[in-house]
């Protein structure tokens, strides 16, 4: 069941305004770039858009987590792409986020059993949800 999405940001030590198109992410100025796994669903995604454009940047850092790759951005080890909800929460002083161009979308859903009625509990978290998912995209649009 779809609550929403999040979508691919550029996490960076870096000030930079407005979003980053993905060919800036080849040019020999953008420093180290630490990426998810590509066997990752957002790597993957990634590594698409990127082929879609033929377009090969230099990667130094592969990560199998969106918090491993934040967390080296915050020590200082290069910029990284991840999900806007991750970047977000993992966010510190001296850290700057901006949108990827084009936005690279990732679906956030639920499992649940197709055979079990969903209780009032169950729909109102899936709401909630929901609603959690459409404020963490549209504080993408705040200035910082």
């Amino acid at each position: 069941m779809g609550l929403g999405h999040t979508e691919l940001v550029h996490l960076s030590r870096t000030a930079g305004s407005g979003p980053i198109r993905l060919p800036e992410l080849t040019t020999p100025s953008g420093g180290t770039l630490i990426v998810l796994d590509a066997s990752d669903a957002s790597g993957a995604l990634l590594q698409m858009a990127l082929d879609a454009q033929g377009l090969d940047p230099q990667v130094a850092i592969q990560v199998q987590t969106h918090y491993v790759a934040c967390a080296l951005v915050d020590a200082g080890c290069g910029d990284a792409i991840v999900d806007a909800i991750t970047a977000q929460a993992m966010l510190r002083p001296g850290m700057h986020l901006r949108r990827l161009e084009p936005a690279l979308r990732v679906p956030i859903s639920i499992m649940v059993r197709n055979q079990d009625p969903l209780s009032s509990l169950h729909r109102d978290l899936i709401e909630r949800l929901r609603a959690a998912c459409a404020e963490r995209i549209a504080a993408l649009d705040l200035p910082a």
